[in-house]
């Protein structure tokens, strides 16, 4: 059986984590699969991994300390803030070192890269007879540098996997080292509902981290104004994170308290129970790279409302026919499109339907049959 290395930051919650879960469940009974992660956030990984995969932690004891920077900068406490300086560096310094370390001294048959700077190190340092893989789960948004980054990491990648056929597209033009193939194989859904939505609450529901980046307090801002033409409508919003106070303080500003439930992390039991009572999924992300939140949302036959400033829902959402797309980040026209929904059962059934076609092509037996495609072909 041939050996596959998946180098990761870790396995803690994430977009990028779910996806390496995914993959080592669609793979590991053809490979022979070890992780290497350089933190070990938790004592076991936060998305299911099967128990013949080999996990190698790099640094177990090490922690990342943005937050208690932050913290140290906004209560003033610069012995702190000096001490959790040393820290970072050592433990920078230490990513950097361990990993590349782990990739020279690696002999698995194919090696695969989760994020940029690991794909610089295997590029360089990589066993010249293993095949490398380079996944890409970032929107460059214009930033030419980043653009450049990517571009020149691949240098010594046989097959580069950005994250949307939109990026598949851009990277195919400019990548042209004589070596790297760019190829799109889509992010995969682990799990289908035995049954749709019921649709009998005119509920709305939204899942993310609690961070500038998705706009939470700009979906607070739109649910105020679907909330004054479909008073009886709530908001279960799902997830944690820096702007959590904030947004606790905002719906009670609004007076929202009774109709915005703010549920902090949840596990994946609990999401499916609200997603199968609520009627409309709402992203009010200002950049997703992919989406796989709308596709869990359309598995349940969910429309899916989105600001078109996130690229991953153009891949995610046929517009007009199982969601919307709202372009100009327009609060009012997205706020009325979901309660043209809520008030037209028909439209909210059909739109639900086309969405749960669309999300049964991303289903790991389809997805899996492309990377063993791929995967022959080594």
């Amino acid at each position: 059986m041939k050996t596959m290395t998946i180098l990761v930051l870790h396995l803690g919650f994430g977009g990028v984590e779910k996806t390496v879960s995914n993959l080592v469940n669609m793979l590991h009974d053809s490979y022979e699969i070890e992780i290497i992660s350089t933190y070990k956030l938790y004592d076991t990984p936060s998305f299911p991994i099967p128990s013949d995969v080999r996990i190698k932690y790099l640094l177990p004891k090490n922690q990342p300390n943005k937050k208690e920077i932050k913290e140290a900068i906004r209560k003033k406490q610069p012995l702190r803030l000096l001490s959790e300086g040393f820290k970072a560096i050592e433990t920078l310094y230490l990513r950097r070192k361990t990993m590349k370390e782990a990739i020279k001294t690696c002999r698995s048959d194919i090696i695969i890269s989760t994020r940029v700077l690991f794909t610089e190190w295997l590029s360089a340092f990589g066993n010249p007879h293993s095949i490398k893989i380079s996944q890409e789960h970032n929107h460059h948004n214009n930033d030419e540098k980043y653009i450049k980054r990517i571009v020149r990491s691949c240098k010594g990648i046989d097959f580069f996997l950005p994250v949307s056929r939109e990026l598949t597209d851009f990277y195919s033009e400019r990548i042209h080292n004589g070596r790297t193939k760019v190829i799109y194989i889509p992010h995969c859904l682990d799990y289908f509902p035995l049954k749709p939505s019921d649709y009998l609450l005119p509920d709305l529901v939204s899942i993310g981290r609690l961070s500038q980046e998705k706009g939470p307090l700009e979906l607070i801002d739109v649910f105020s104004l679907i909330h004054k033409r479909c008073p009886q409508a709530k908001l279960h919003l799902i997830g944690d994170g820096p702007l959590y106070k904030e947004v606790k303080e905002k719906i009670s500003t609004l007076h929202l308290e009774s109709s915005i439930i703010v549920y902090g992390f949840q596990k994946h039991e609990v999401i499916h129970e609200i997603l199968q009572h609520c009627s409309v999924y709402v992203m009010t992300s200002w950049q997703e790279s992919f989406g796989l939140v709308l596709l869990e949302a359309q598995s349940f036959a969910l429309p899916c409302v989105a600001f078109s400033s996130a690229q991953g829902a153009h891949e995610i959402i046929m517009n007009k026919e199982s969601g919307y797309l709202i372009e100009h980040r327009n609060d009012e026209e997205m706020a009325a499109k979901v309660c043209e929904l809520l008030e037209d059962k028909v439209q909210l059934a059909q739109m639900g339907c086309a969405g749960q076609k669309n999300a049964q092509s991303y289903s790991s037996r389809e997805i899996r049959t492309q990377w063993l495609h791929l995967l022959n072909q080594i």
